[in-house]
């Protein structure tokens, strides 16, 4: 069964929580990993701060998130199979103007701290799909991995 991650119906039944991932005991590469929700990650644009000598620290906000994402991410399960394509559906009302892309960063970097992939770059995740659902009662990131060949993407080697 292929599983289209555009589909309204797929994303609806995610962000509700029905689509929760495949068994522990035998993951099926076609179905959805374990999914949670995480808090909404503050924007890219406030992640890091300057300190002396141009050197960047994670900013209080960000570590103030990570210290609730991670131990929240750490209850999936770890991806065995790579690449992945990282799903992301933003669940809740966002501030006006407030840019989807900048979640990602924080997003992606915590899924690596907290052991559920091994690292965010292009080898490891090829696909990220990131998606607003302004539901009202929702305020959180669902966050799931799937295998990017299951739905007719095709990565051609040159």
């Amino acid at each position: 069964m292929n599983v289209d991650p555009n589909d309204p119906g797929i994303l609806r039944a995610m962000a509700e929580g029905r689509i929760v991932g495949a068994s522990r005991k035998k993951p099926n590469p076609t179905r959805w990993l374990e999914s949670v929700i995480v808090p909404v990650p503050p924007s890219a644009n406030n992640l890091f701060v300057s300190g002396r000598h141009g050197k960047r620290y994670p900013s209080k906000e960000y570590k103030a998130w990570r210290a609730i994402a991670i131990p929240i991410m750490s209850q999936m399960i770890a991806v065995k199979r790579y690449p992945v394509r990282a799903i992301f559906v933003v669940i809740g009302k966002l501030r006006k103007g407030r840019d989807l892309d900048n979640a990602l960063k924080g997003l992606l970097d915590c899924c690596k701290l907290a052991n559920v992939i091994l690292d965010d770059d292009w080898s490891h995740v090829v696909d990220v799909a990131i998606s607003y659902r302004p539901e009202p009662g929702g305020d959180g990131v669902r966050v799931a991995f799937e295998d990017p060949n299951n739905h007719g993407i095709e990565i051609k080697e040159t």
